[in-house]
C-alpha cells in the first residue's frame, strides 16, 4: 500500500497482530486528540472509530461488501471515509444543544426501554 496517499495526519501502528491506522487532530488547549482509527485484523476483519465511538461496519458498507478487506485501496477509502465522518460528527458541546426547551420535557416520564423508544422516535431523535 501506497502510504504517501493517507489522509493528513493519520499514523500507523503495528501491534498484537493488528494493524492501526490512527488520525488525529490538533486541539491547541488540549493537544493531540484522537479524532478516528481503523484496527484491521489479522484476519483482515477490520473496526471503525470516531471519537473514540465505534462505527458500525455498515456506515461503510458502500467500500467494501463484507467486514473483512481485500484491496488496499478499501484502507485508503475508509480512512477518507472516517476523516469526512469524524469532521463531520457535532462538537460535544452541540449534543445538548436543541430548539425544544426544556421544559417540555418537565413532566415527561418514562418507564421502559420501549417508551424511550418510541419516544426517541417520534419526538427528538428523529430526523
Amino acid at each position: 500500500m501506497d502510504r504517501s496517499c493517507l489522509p493528513s495526519g493519520v499514523v500507523e501502528i503495528h501491534q498484537n497482530n493488528e494493524l492501526y491506522f490512527i488520525g488525529f487532530s490538533k486541539d491547541l488547549t488540549k493537544g493531540p486528540q484522537v479524532q478516528y482509527s481503523l484496527i484491521i485484523a489479522e484476519t483482515l476483519e477490520f473496526t471503525m472509530f470516531s471519537s473514540a465511538v465505534w462505527v458500525p461496519w455498515s456506515n461503510g458498507s458502500h467500500i467494501t461488501a463484507h467486514a473483512t478487506l481485500d484491496r488496499c485501496s478499501q484502507v485508503l477509502n475508509i480512512l477518507s471515509f472516517l476523516k469526512i465522518y469524524a469532521e463531520s460528527a457535532p462538537n460535544s458541546s452541540d449534543v445538548l444543544s436543541s430548539d425544544v426547551p426544556l421544559t417540555r420535557f418537565a413532566s415527561l416520564r418514562i418507564d421502559s426501554f420501549e417508551d424511550f423508544h418510541d419516544f426517541k422516535k417520534t419526538r427528538v431523535f428523529s430526523k
